[in-house]
Formats: C-alpha cells, structure tokens, sequence
C-alpha cells in the first residue's frame, strides 16, 4: 500500500480507540499513529521516510559533537546538567534507543525486521517505558495496521522476523490498485466522521 493509505488507516483504527474529545488526547494519538503507520517503510531506502531518518541522525551526530566540544573547551559539563533532571534523562534515552531501532530496521531488507512482531514489540516497550502510554499505544496501532494492510498483497512480510525468513501474505490485491485507493478515502471519510460525532 503507498504511504498516504498506511497513515489514513492507521490514524482512522487509533481515533475510532479514542473516547474523548480532549484535544491533547488527539493530537497525541493522531501523531502516534502517524509515525507508527509510516515507520516500518524505513527499509525502503528510497521512502522519505528513510531519508528524513538519515538527517536527524546527522542533527544527533552533530548535537553531541558540540555538546563534546562545550564540555571539552569551556568546562561546562552539559551531561551533568542534564542528568539532574529525571524525565529529561528518560525522554533522551528512549530517543536515542528509538533511533537506534530505526537506524538499525532502516538497514535491513524491505518487509522484513521492520514489519515483524518483534519490531512492533521493541518500539511499545521503549515508548512505553522511557516516554508516554498515551504515544505508545497509537504508535503501536499504526504500525500493526501497516502490517495488516502489507499482507493483503503478493509480497508479504516477514511477521517471525528474524526467527525464521518465511514470508506471509493474503495475496488478495496489488500494492497501488484499487484496493490501495478505496482503503484510502474510506479512511479519510472515516477520521472526519468520527471526530465530527465525538
């Protein structure tokens, strides 16, 4: 399926969970699922997505080289700093090790790392653990999504990843047919329709 029909649906399955009309509470979700849909396509090294990834690694790469250099030359230790502040410290740890995991799927085979179950697992118990539940949860919804829409065509993804290489697929349309097209806007007509009763 391409990018724009993994994120309606995925946002579409996440807003129908939510049962508030608290706007931080959407935002969230709508963000979570977002990101969540659109990340397993990492692997594709020509997805936006990928190349988005490469540039906040260069921003992080350069980030730390400078904080390196402040701390070398002016003696100012930044780590110490920010240490002294509990959440700051977990919101940069589960930052790093979400990069690293997406680093990490981004260089692996297309349907493979990035649309198994374990993958899905790592990401919910990093955003869970060192971020927050309410992003998590959505994220996780968006990403299963994906997945689902991938198996309903010929090419399938490596679900048991990396425990075994077999492939599953429902082979019931192709990626960018009608199929693709339909999910799409009855998607988008989904999400309007629920946030204009709830």
């Amino acid at each position: 399926m391409q990018c724009r029909t993994h994120i309606a649906f995925g946002v579409a399955v996440s807003t129908a969970m939510v049962h508030t009309g608290d706007i931080k509470t959407i935002l969230i979700t709508i963000a979570g699922a977002t990101i969540g849909s659109a990340i397993p396509d990492l692997d594709s090294y020509n997805s936006e997505l990928s190349q988005i990834l490469n540039k906040i690694t260069g921003i992080i790469v350069a980030t730390i080289t400078i904080c390196l250099a402040i701390t070398y030359i002016l003696k100012i230790d930044i780590l110490d700093k920010i240490v002294q502040y509990k959440n700051v410290t977990n919101i940069l740890i589960g930052i790093l090790l979400f990069l690293f995991i997406s680093i990490l799927g981004s260089n692996t085979k297309h349907r493979t790392f990035m649309h198994s179950l374990l993958c899905v697992g790592i990401y919910y118990l990093i955003l869970s653990i060192f971020l927050s539940q309410s992003f998590a949860v959505p994220f996780t919804v968006g990403m299963l999504s994906h997945i689902l829409l991938d198996l309903l065509n010929h090419i399938g993804v490596g679900l048991f990843c990396p425990f075994t290489e077999k492939r599953f697929c429902l082979d019931l349309c192709a990626s960018n047919g009608v199929v693709n097209k339909v999910l799409f806007y009855v998607s988008v007509v989904f999400i309007c329709i629920i946030r204009a009763i709830a």
